[in-house]
């Protein structure tokens, strides 16, 4: 994968030359602004080029992208500056830690833990994100996050609807 993310950070190059982040998303990730105009049609392609290509990164090997990478797959017909800006961020995350590796490493005795969470309303449509992952002898096997088809009216159904989905 360390040709892969090389390949995809050089193909990306233009986006995220100068600095670093030490997260892959702010606190500013699930706001949406319909109030700015939608990038024009070439620059659009190419951010779906590199969006899919952070999805497959984010579903192998690299779990701890995969909230934001959701996220830009969400939104990534419409794509604005602002979205552009989580681009970046995240592009440049990336780079600051593409030499992160992915380590499996088990503990005895070999247990089985499932953990889901999700978030009340935090897309710009309202509707709520979970997530969940499966670890095996302490390392993570299985992660995603997801936006809720469902929409529900309490909070508490929410991790329910996870577990069931």
């Amino acid at each position: 994968m360390d040709e892969f993310i090389n390949k995809l950070l050089n193909k990306s190059a233009d986006l995220h030359k100068y600095g670093s982040a030490e997260m892959p998303a702010g606190d500013q990730l699930f706001n949406v602004r319909d109030d700015i105009d939608v990038l024009p049609g070439s620059k659009q392609e190419m951010i779906h080029g590199l969006v899919g290509s952070l999805l497959y990164l984010a579903k192998r090997t690299r779990l701890d992208l995969l909230t934001a990478v959701g996220f830009q797959t969400r939104i990534v017909k419409k794509y604005n500056a602002d979205d552009e800006k989580k681009l970046v961020r995240l592009l440049k995350y990336l780079n600051h830690t593409k030499d992160l590796p992915y380590v499996l490493s088990f503990q005895n005795p070999l247990v089985v833990v499932a953990s889901a969470d999700a978030s009340y309303a935090t897309t710009h449509d309202f509707r709520s994100a979970s997530g969940g992952t499966v670890s095996l002898g302490g390392a993570v096997v299985h992660a995603e996050s997801k936006t809720q088809k469902i929409v529900t009216k309490s909070l508490c159904v929410h991790p329910t609807m996870e577990i069931i989905r």
